[in-house]
């Protein structure tokens, strides 16, 4: 099963096909609900610059 869908994506990426289905072209999150946040003990350490 595992080797099928692996030759089955590696089909589609060589097609170029869209990966996901149309209809999640669409799809956003409800505006209702929460943004996640962090813990206040845990905060953001990105390096944005190389």
């Amino acid at each position: 099963m595992i080797r099928h869908n692996g030759e089955h994506g590696r089909a589609s990426f060589d097609r170029r096909d869209w990966p996901f289905g149309d209809e999640w072209t669409q799809w956003r999150p409800d505006p209702a609900w929460p943004a996640p946040g962090l813990r206040d003990d845990e905060h953001w350490q990105v390096d944005l610059v190389d």
